[in-house]
């Protein structure tokens, strides 16, 4: 009985403390004391509230430029390691996924699912499209997490044939050989069109890279997003251009927001708006701004029912 009167005590002495605080701040603004009790705590709440900070979560990797395996487990030789990391970076240059591999000895008591999911937003602030393939020696789940568009590519099917081959280079200790195979998977996904932004139907998409492979001589590739970064149009594209393009020239791109309702086009001579295409794209005909920038690189497209 004493520690619930001292804890009611308590109660009221933080109640006649917030009210204090309340009535002097409204007194200097000339607020009138007909204003509730509620009203005064429910103000006095939000405001309490809003100062509370929370310390920022601990990462599960210390992540570094163009580092893409994660060998917290210690599984791979340094040569094994090199290896995987350069064809995750292809994947990462050439098909525009952000992908990593995680390999781990505890979850810290994450569900594979939570632990991966936590290593892509950690690597790729929750960014884009990608995965993260993670090799679990803690409860020996491996589990692959999905963001964005790459699900759409990679099926149920495939994803289980590659674990099954996988799995066996896995048990009988080739960690090299079963990690690449799982990264294979990204081979399934557009390697010139990649829709960010969802602008594109899925035949849309079928007939444009057709095309595009067809015409593999042009060496463009067109990237949709909706930029919610704090960088302009024309720097997010350029970084995309360098990405795509690294070193080598003879690229071509086209870019489009679909959220500000932009396009840009970009080739060795640097980025340039496009009057025409822009005009497409704020009419939302997607569909007919990349055929008007085909015939700009030289290409007829086919015209699609």
């Amino acid at each position: 009985m004493q520690e619930q009167g001292e804890i009611f005590l308590r109660k009221i002495l933080r109640i006649i403390t917030l009210l204090s605080v309340f009535v002097t701040a409204g007194c200097a603004e000339n607020i009138s004391n007909s204003i509730p009790a509620e009203t005064v705590l429910q103000t006095t709440g939000i405001v309490t509230e809003a100062v509370i900070t929370e310390p920022a979560p601990e990462k599960l990797v210390t992540v570094s430029e163009n580092k893409y395996i994660y060998d917290n487990a210690k599984i791979l030789s340094q040569e094994e390691s090199d290896e995987c990391n350069k064809y995750a970076g292809w994947i990462n240059s050439k098909l525009m996924l952000n992908t990593a591999v995680v390999t781990a000895n505890k979850l810290n008591g994450l569900s594979p699912e939570q632990y991966a999911e936590k290593c892509y937003n950690d690597i790729f602030q929750g960014m884009g499209s990608g995965m993260v393939i993670l090799i679990n020696n803690d409860t020996n789940k491996d589990y692959i997490y999905k963001h964005g568009t790459v699900s759409a590519y990679i099926t149920e099917k495939a994803e289980k044939d590659a674990f099954f081959y996988a799995t066996k280079s896995i048990v009988s200790g080739d960690y090299k050989s079963g990690i690449t195979e799982l990264l294979s998977l990204a081979e399934n996904c557009p390697k010139h069109i990649f829709d960010n932004g969802n602008a594109f139907s899925d035949e849309q998409i079928m007939e444009f890279e057709s095309t595009l492979e067809m015409r593999s001589d042009t060496n463009a590739f067109i990237i949709t997003t909706n930029n919610i970064t704090e960088k302009s149009n024309a720097d997010l594209s350029g970084d995309f251009y360098k990405k795509y393009s690294g070193d080598e020239k003879g690229f071509k791109m086209l870019y489009i927001d679909k959220k500000l309702g932009e396009a840009l086009v970009a080739d060795d001579s640097g980025i340039k708006n496009s009057d025409e295409i822009t005009k497409l794209i704020k009419a939302n005909d997607y569909y007919g701004a990349v055929n008007a920038y085909f015939r700009t690189i030289g290409i007829t497209p086919e015209i699609s029912s």
